[in-house]
This record gives C-alpha cells, structure tokens and sequence, in this order.
C-alpha cells in the first residue's frame, strides 16, 4: 500500500519528464485490446473503492463529462455544439460501451473531434500570427483559469477567445525580450509603451515565431496519439472520478512510479525537456551518472535525433512527444544508446555521441542530515540535528531500498556527536509508503498503534510500530508545510497525539487521508486475454485516521506553532482537487501519552509569534501572502502593454527596495552566525567516516544533480539567505532552541532571543 500524491497530468503540456530509462528499447509492442482493458478497470473500481458508487445513468454522465474535461480542463478547443453532440449520442449509454468492452471506441470518436478541433484552432492561430497587428493597447483582459468557465458557444466566440489568448502570448513575449535587453538593475520605463519606442528593445516577428512553434507542438502531440494513449486519458479520467488520487497508470507510467518508490532508475542519468521549437533539451544530468561519465553531453545541449541500439538508423524526435522520445533513449545497463545532438556551446554543428546506460541512483531523493551547532554567549554549544525526508520511498519488489533504514544510519551518527534536538523536516513530502511511515513513526516512540485505516465495510485496521524502544527518545520537532501529505501526515499526526513531538509548520498540511493500493488490470482479464501492456489501477481503498479518532481527510494536520507561508494564498490542498472524500471521526484507539507540559506548546507558540513580528523576513511573506491572494481573485491579466509594464516596474520596485535591505540584513546575520555556528552535512555516503565534512559554501547544489540555468533572468539579483537558512527553517531552529532550553530547565538564552533583531 502507498499513500502518494495523485499524477497531476493535462493532455497537451508537455514538462520536465525525469531521468529516463527502465526496460528495455521501444519494441513493437504486443496488441492488447484496450476496450478490454476497460471494462475490468471499471469492475475493479466498482469492486475495489473505498466509495461504492451506483453504475446508473447519473454515472454515465459523468463520465462522459470527466473525459471531455480531462482533453479540454480549460475549455478552449470544443465548442458548445460539440459537447451538445456528444450529451446526444454518448451520456446516456458510454457506461454500457465500456461493460460491453468498446468503451475505448467511443473514447477515440471523442478524440477525433478533439484533434480536429486542435488543427482548426492551429490553423486559425498561424493566420492571426501570421496576419494580426499586435499594437498592446487595447483594455482587454483574459481570464487567467477558465476551470468555471462556459464552453464557446460557436465559432466566432471562439475566434475572439484566441485572438486575445494569441495576443497575450505574443506580449508576454515581448515583455521578456524588452527585460532580456535592459541592463542590470536598469528600471524599467512604462512610458516606452508610448510611440513604438517598445520596438527598439522587442521583436514582434520574433515574439510570433516563438508562438508558432509552440502551437505547432502542441499540434503534433495531438495529432500524434495512438490508441494506447487515448486509453491512458480515458481511464484516468474514469478514475478521478471516484476520488482524486486514484488513477489508471499506463504501462510505460507504471514503470515511472516503481521507480520513484524506488529511488533508482536504468538509463542515461538526464532531465528532458520538450522546447517549443521541435528539440528535446537537457536540463539536468545526474552528478556520476553514465551521461556525466562519458562527458559528452552538456546542460542545454538539444537532442534532435536517436538510434536507441546505437547501431541502426537514427530516428528523428523532431516534435516527437517528450514521453516517447524517453522511451527511445532508455534501456538495459551496460548496452549503448547514441544520440544527435546540437552543442549548446556551438549551435550551429551537430554532434553524435553515444552513451552507455547504467543503473542511477537519485541521490536528491535520498534522507540527508545536518548537524547543526549553535554557540551561546556563555560559551555552550547547542547541537541540532536535522533530518530531510523528500518522500516515504521504498523497493515494492522488496528490494533493500528503505527509507527507514537510511534514517537510523542518519539518526546514528547524529546521536553518537552528542545532538541535543532533532527536527524531522517533512516539507514537500507528497507521501510514498505506508509502511515506512509506520516503521519510521517507531523510531521515536514505543510499540504502539500509529495510524488506523477503514475500509468501505467498516473493518477497522490498526496499523502498529512493534519496536520495543525508540532509537531516539529526546527533544523532537516536525517541519510541514502545505504540501506534506499522506504519509508525511501520518507521522506527524502521530508524534502529535503521542505528545512525542511539536509539529511545526504552514496552517495545515494537504489534507490527504486515503490508502491507495496498486493493482495491474491483467489479473482481473480472462486467462488468455492479451494483459501485457494492460497498466495498472491505482486504487482508493481505505481511509486512515489518526489514533486519536480525527482524520486527516481534508483538514491536514494543523501544527502547534504556525508560521506564515506564501502556500497560504494558494489553492493547495486536498479541498481544492475535484471530488475528494469527505472528512469524518472515529474512535479513538488507547494509547499512553508522553507527558504534554514538557513539549511547552503554548510558551514556545507564543515566543514564535513575537518573534515573527519582529521578523522582516516573515512580514515581507505575510505582504506577498495579500498581493498573490488579490491576484488569484481577479483571475484576469491585461493585454495592454502600458498596463504590464507598470505592473512590472512596481514589482521590480519592490524587488529591489528588498534586495537592499536584505543585502544589509544578511550581512550581519551571516558576520554573526559565522561566529555562533557550525554546520556539518551527512549524507549516507559519509555518515560512517571518521570526520564529518564542514559544510562552508552553503549556495553550492548538493542535490547530486547539475541543472541548466538557462532560463533564469540574471537580470535580477537573487540572494542566498545566510547559511541557506530560509525563514521557516531559521525559526524552526529558534523554536527547538528554546524547546531544549525549557526541557533542560536552564536559563540558557536561545540563540532566537540574541540575533531576533536582525532576521
């Protein structure tokens, strides 16, 4: 079982796809009936979720309405009239077409209509680039989320719905060339909106060039969807139906999410990335990967063609959609790949290299630790362990992959340097296993129950840690933030019921409370039925709960001490996805709790909270906090130059007025934490040397991965907060100071209490 975060996925965006290679080279795949496939994925829904739903007519009408949503979630390429057509000839019997095994049929009919509309849109699109003059000086918006909006209702709506979208492309690309052009720390000037003088730094034509062929990849990856890839859509959106974490993965996304579990993949060790004109380009390369061993392949370098044995023809991806371009590129260790290249360092060559693939490990994936040291003015050293845990990972092919495990190595080390506190940080954990997050949760409590889980029927499972004795049994605290989900919540609801532990963090966390499990839909196909590339379904099929008797289910976990953060503007959460399940108690298991005055809650929320307001960081999130939320509300953006470039400039402003005081603040944060602290970094690798490295450029990426800064504006100067401390982390770190202090009974002076004037 795995507690994940749902696949995020739209039919025509085209992202970073990660670190490609599995299995073996694209081959002729073996032909399997995807209307099959649907029937018993339907069956298995019915048979499997958590929530028991009716297959009526209500039912098939929505998922008629899923699917059509799932191609066009912005409502922009079908019209009205299509939809209407659609109500007519499917709602009210798409459900019997999929039990009668030809619902995947009916899908490809949709689709058809939705490919032609895309190349009568492109079409139309290259007219108005084409042909339109662009002057950005009309008071027209558009609306930025079009997720409540109306379908078009004929062809001329649609017309003046993309004419404005097309010109508001164009000027958002004139708006990065004319800040491509401008001087460092150069101001930018509103009044060049007037007379043309915008022309002498922006290249329309280029700007329109720019569109174009961002139009025609979104063309050809339409256009070039086979009938498996059309399944994968319908199904999944036949899934998120039921809730949003369940999910039909394709056999290709399968092998995607083990190896996320998995923390480890076969390939070439690099980040794709899809451009607009036509190429696939290198964004990242895995430091001691095989690509960052050969050495002949850089960052920004564009990939134009690939001969996936490195001894037949080349195949041109020019266009080729991101995810089979990977499936070209990956294959077994050992055997080679070669690829055509355009060098990013001479555009104007091309370049065939080969590359022998291997096992990759992802070590930015991996729990690392800090040892932090904190130097009092009596001379006493304050020593803070800190734990970061990316995601609950784990082999599924009970593999030695285990996060548990590499936190007790972590959790070792940090123990043996004499550590008086431990911060567990679980910000932007989406999940992962189930079992780790019971195992790790047994790490700083006795044996004893964890989480509870319920199924459909009402059976009720206790899920336990059965180790006898914690590893670590002092003062403890839990980071979260906004996008701690699943497993990250169950900890950390369970360190707080247990009283182990002060959660620290955003006003909740994610709000998921659901257990999905995996299951591929060939076991469910008749005995002889061709299941090869069936896929898998990935299931709702059991809520938890904590052991307390509250659930998680969309209100999270709520921290004992808040801090303010910018996710607090936006629609991030289980509330904010379509169709979640509903929240709901049950009751509470016996368990014996520590002793709750120790964890100081109140005092140590009360001290944050002082601290925060005198705090410019924290004001300067809470000021970002209205302006984002003001945004998100009018959901509308101008497509008038003058306007934007005031809007650019009062933001540059800001920007600016910022890095000006930050520049001073730092200055003598950094002066006095280099006096008063001590950081050293421990990573799985180190973690049993004799020495533990001293970490002294805190700017440097140790991700265990080099990624392209192409894209980044250096126009604008970015600072490095002061020993990599962010805000929420630096007050994290005064929080477990004074916890510490407290629990010792000292009157030591937290190091928040000496340097809060200058945060």
């Amino acid at each position: 079982m795995h507690l994940s975060f749902p696949k995020f996925r739209t039919s025509l965006a085209a992202g970073l796809v990660a670190l490609m290679g599995f299995g073996a080279p694209m081959e002729a795949f073996a032909v399997t009936n995807f209307n099959q496939v649907g029937k018993h994925l339907l069956i298995m829904l019915r048979n499997f979720h958590f929530k028991k739903r009716k297959f009526d007519v209500s039912f098939s009408q929505e998922l008629l309405n899923s699917y059509v949503n799932y191609l066009d979630a912005n409502k922009l390429y079908f019209l009205q009239s299509d939809i209407d057509r659609f109500q007519r000839k499917y709602a009210g019997d798409i459900l019997v077409q999929i039990l009668n095994s030809e619902g995947v049929d009916a899908a490809n009919e949709i689709h058809s209509v939705f490919v032609q509309r895309v190349k009568e849109r492109n079409a139309k699109i290259i007219e108005i680039l084409k042909n339109d003059d662009f002057e950005f000086n009309s008071d027209s918006a558009i609306q930025i989320s079009r997720k409540d909006a109306a379908w078009p209702a004929n062809t001329e709506e649609a017309d003046q719905l993309w004419r404005q979208r097309i010109e508001e492309s164009v000027l958002e690309e004139v708006l990065r060339q004319i800040d491509q052009k401008l001087e460092k720390d150069q101001v930018i000037d509103p009044t060049i909106a007037e007379n043309d003088k915008w022309k002498e730094l922006a290249d329309v034509d280029e700007a329109r060039e720019k569109i174009l062929n961002r139009y025609k990849r979104i063309g050809s990856n339409v256009e070039d969807t086979d009938n498996e890839e059309v399944a994968d859509m319908f199904f999944s959106s036949i899934a998120g139906m039921y809730d949003p974490h369940s999910d039909y993965f394709s056999h290709s996304e399968e092998e995607q999410f083990r190896t996320s579990m998995m923390n480890k993949l076969t390939g070439i060790g690099a980040i794709l990335q899809a451009l607009d004109d036509g190429t696939t380009q290198i964004k990242g390369i895995v430091i001691g990967g095989p690509a960052d061993k050969a050495g002949n392949l850089a960052l920004d370098d564009k990939i134009i063609a690939v001969d996936s044995n490195a001894d037949g023809e080349f195949i041109d991806i020019t266009y080729m959609k991101i995810g089979k371009v990977v499936e070209l590129i990956r294959g077994d260790a050992g055997t080679d790949v070669r690829l055509k290249i355009i060098p990013s360092a001479d555009p104007t060559a091309t370049r065939e290299i080969v590359i022998e693939r291997d096992t990759v490990e992802l070590k930015d994936n991996l729990a690392t630790a800090e040892l932090i040291h904190w130097k009092t003015d009596a001379g006493n050293r304050l020593a803070i362990g800190w734990i970061s845990i990316p995601s609950f990972y784990k082999d599924l092919s009970n593999g030695t992959t285990s996060l548990t495990r590499d936190v007790r190595v972590l959790l070792k080390r940090l123990t043996s340097e004499g550590m008086d506190g431990l911060v567990i940080d679980l910000r932007g954990n989406g999940g992962g296993s189930l079992d780790e997050a019971i195992s790790l949760t047994g790490l700083f409590i006795p044996a004893g129950p964890v989480v509870q889980a319920k199924s459909s029927t009402g059976a009720l499972e206790v899920h336990k840690s059965n180790t006898r004795f914690p590893m670590y049994d002092g003062p403890l605290s839990v980071l979260t933030d906004k996008t701690s989900a699943s497993a990250s919540e169950i900890i950390a609801a369970a360190l707080q019921d247990y009283n182990r532990a002060l959660i620290v963090g955003d006003k909740s966390t994610f709000g998921k409370g659901t257990v999905q499990n995996v299951l591929p839909v060939s076991r469910a196909m008749p005995l002889l039925a061709d299941g090869e590339r069936a896929g898998s379904l990935k299931v709702t099929i059991q809520k938890f709960y904590r052991i307390a008797g509250g659930s998680t289910q969309l209100d999270g976990v709520v921290p004992d001490v808040i801090l303010p953060s910018r996710y607090d503007a936006l629609e991030i959460g289980e509330d904010s996805l379509a169709g979640p399940l509903e929240h709901d108690d049950i009751a509470p298991q016996d368990y014996k709790t520590f002793n709750s005055a120790l964890l100081n809650r109140d005092l140590l929320a009360k001290r944050s909270h002082e601290r925060i307001a005198k705090s410019q960081e924290f004001q300067y999130i809470k000021s970002d906090i209205s302006r984002i939320k003001e945004q998100m509300d009018r959901n509308t953006i101008a497509i008038n130059l003058r306007k934007r470039l005031e809007e650019k400039a009062e933001m540059e402003q800001m920007r600016k007025t910022r890095i000006v005081e930050q520049k001073a603040r730092f200055e003598e944060l950094r002066e006095f934490l280099s006096n008063r602290m001590e950081i050293r970094e421990i990573t799985l690798d180190n973690a049993s040397d004799e020495e533990i490295p001293l970490v002294t450029d805190f700017s440097k990426d140790k991700s265990g991965m080099r990624h392209s800064t192409s894209d980044d504006n250096d126009r604008n100067e970015n600072l490095e907060y002061p020993f990599g401390l962010d805000p929420a982390k630096r007050e994290t770190l005064f929080i477990m100071s004074d916890l510490i202090a407290l629990g010792q009974k000292k009157e030591l002076k937290p190091v928040a209490a000496q340097i809060s004037s200058t945060q």
